[in-house]
């Protein structure tokens, strides 16, 4: 199935190739002696409505115009600047979108840099590409731009010689590193590639300049990380000295003897790292107790309960690293208080690991006393961590406490304790469910509780994925309020209750429900479409409610639509007519936003 890149409703919400990055942070990396050091990716509070039925749509493949690649090299033998900066800024965004097989394009855009008097431009954006192709066999003819064209050039060519490993420039970085009249760009350059290409003859040098309290900071410390990533003999000793530096016992000093420690792991070394791990800086705290922490983490256990009081992120979260692989009864209240610590990424952290912790025998009940300590508290925080680890532990107990967090200020609370309730799956909770959930849709239709509030849509949400998982026929008429197209109600309320109406009437198929299930499902040609994920729903209810007067209009959306709509249809058509569903589709997201495109 071919689409065009402007038409993409139906397929998945995310597409990262074509617009997204990484973002990458610096952690302590997991370990497998870590309870906690398990998949980040799964979303706790989940909407089930999106995974049962478990649909799966087809893969998305870039499709780019046939005889591209021919006509932008033609583009490049014309001559014209413009058309060659464009064609060879053209290949390199071609290659990140998915275009294959452009090993023989490197030597036309190699010839582009031979060219005497070459445009900037020209030249710019075939050094680029060059670097982006990864041109390796191209390494010496790009040192000699760099040496031509100066520091902008050599800003993107000499960390790919170094990246590659690359020893053509050795000499000359060698000289520049001591050769004052350099500039520091490109002193730091030749540092950067003296260290990645690991050259011994560098050492004596490197080292001089990491100790040289007349040099800036950024010359030093490129100096101390490239002695590292070498492992140079004698680092340790060296660190020694820059610490115990009377002239100028400097802050920067100190992170230059860490930055030598971050590939030693002697009793010496060690031992430099105690000490530091104990410094005034909690920067300097957590670079030391990391690097102990990567070294064994037993090296951190007497600095740990500390650590995770300081007001340094990273400082905590080596402390609690280190309290969770101790697997100690004793270890599990103060670990309990970073449940609410202000950074998501480590009370999120503390929370799997709990769930894991309480899998050991012995730990299991202080777990769960711990965790509802917390729960009974009044900080938001903590709340939301501790219902998803009761609930992943299936406490039941926790329910009572969960109906009263539904009134709750914070919308994080709100949404977990009513999914906390579908979880637990109590039938005792289910009029203070109905009775939370009236109370929402009376507020919202009065304005007293805007939909705007946050975990307002959410906790709504959940509270109907719980009515239908537990077929609560009590909540029936309210939910049907929300089954007519109304965007005023919130659309994931609406998507929870279609669903769960499905579930309330499986396999009944009351004809009005039919009627307006089918209309919900049709709308896609009115001023304001019925939104996808609403169609979705009805189409699964449908299915669920064996509507087999509803066959015509799933089979119609079955063909004529694309994404998770059509795989509902095809799972109601399953449902209704017992039809196999077809393979998944391939979409193939046709890219024709090219500055030159053949014409066929």
């Amino acid at each position: 199935m071919a689409i065009d890149s402007t038409r993409l409703k139906g397929l998945p919400c995310a597409l990262p190739l074509l617009c997204c990055g990484w973002l990458l942070t610096a952690a302590v990396p997991c370990d497998a002696r870590d309870p906690a050091a398990v998949s980040e990716e799964e979303e706790p509070i989940d909407l089930v409505m999106f995974h049962d039925p478990q649909l799966k749509i087809g893969d998305v493949q870039l499709a780019l115009p046939d005889g591209l690649k021919e006509l932008w090299l033609k583009a490049i033998d014309r001559g014209d600047s413009e058309l060659q900066q464009l064609a060879a800024d053209s290949f390199a965004l071609a290659q990140q979108r998915g275009m294959k097989d452009l090993e023989d394009t490197h030597s036309r855009l190699a010839d582009l840099l031979k060219v005497p008097k070459q445009d900037l431009v020209v030249h710019r954006a075939a050094v680029h590409t060059l670097v982006h192709l990864d041109a390796r066999d191209y390494a010496k003819l790009l040192a000699e731009t760099a040496k031509v064209h100066g520091l902008t050039t050599s800003l993107v060519v000499e960390p790919a010689l170094a990246r590659w490993k690359s020893d053509i420039m050795k000499d000359e970085w060698l000289s520049r590193i001591d050769n004052p009249r350099a500039s520091l760009a490109a002193r730091i350059l030749a540092i950067d590639g003296l260290g990645e290409t690991e050259e011994a003859k560098a050492v004596n040098s490197l080292k001089r300049i990491t100790v040289n309290l007349r040099l800036i900071a950024n010359e030093r410390m490129a100096a101390a990380r490239a002695l590292s990533k070498m492992r140079a003999p004698g680092l340790v000793s060296e660190a020694t000295t820059l610490i115990g530096t009377k002239s100028q016992p400097t802050l920067l000093n100190t992170v230059l003897a860490l930055e030598l420690l971050q590939t030693e792991d002697s009793q010496d070394a060690v031992a430099l790292l105690e000490g530091l791990a104990s410094h005034d800086s909690t920067a300097v705290q957590s670079g030391a107790l990391q690097r102990l922490y990567a070294i064994d983490p037993k090296h951190v256990c007497g600095f740990a309960e500390s650590a995770i009081k300081s007001k340094d992120a990273g400082v905590r979260t080596v402390g609690a690293r280190t309290l969770i692989v101790q697997k100690k009864g004793k270890l599990i209240a103060p670990l309990a208080t970073l449940l609410d610590d202000v950074n998501p990424t480590l009370r999120r952290h503390v929370a799997r690991a709990f769930v894991q912790l309480a899998s050991e025998p012995t730990l299991h009940e202080e777990v769960i006393k711990q965790t509802t300590a917390v729960l009974n508290r009044d900080q938001w925080r903590g709340i939301e961590q501790a219902v998803i680890v009761l609930v992943s532990l299936d406490h039941k107990p926790a329910g009572d406490r969960f109906v009263e967090l539904m009134q709750h200020s914070r919308g994080e609370v709100k949404s977990a304790s009513a999914w906390g309730l579908r979880r637990l799956a109590l039938p005792v909770h289910l009029p203070a469910m109905l009775a939370r959930a009236h109370e929402l849709y009376d507020g919202i239709r009065s304005d007293a509780i805007p939909l705007t509030v946050p975990g307002v849509d959410l906790q709504s949400t959940q509270l109907f994925l719980a009515f239908g998982q537990m077929r609560y026929m009590d909540a029936e008429p309210l939910l049907m309020h929300y089954v007519p197209k109304d965007h005023t109600l919130g659309v994931f309320s609406r998507c929870a209750a279609i669903w769960s109406v499905g579930l309330l009437h499986e396999g009944k198929a009351p004809a009005d429900l039919t009627a307006t299930l089918i209309e919900r499902l049709s709308d896609v040609m009115s001023m304001e479409p019925e939104d996808d994920r609403v169609r979705r729903m009805s189409a699964i209810s449908i299915g669920r409610m064996k509507s087999e007067s509803a066959v015509a209009t799933i089979r119609k959306f079955a063909t004529d639509d694309s994404g998770y709509v059509q795989r509902s249809c095809y799972w109601a058509l399953e449902q209704l007519t017992g039809e196999t569903p077809p393979p998944l589709d391939t979409f193939l997201l046709k890219i024709t936003d090219w500055f030159l495109v053949p014409i066929r």
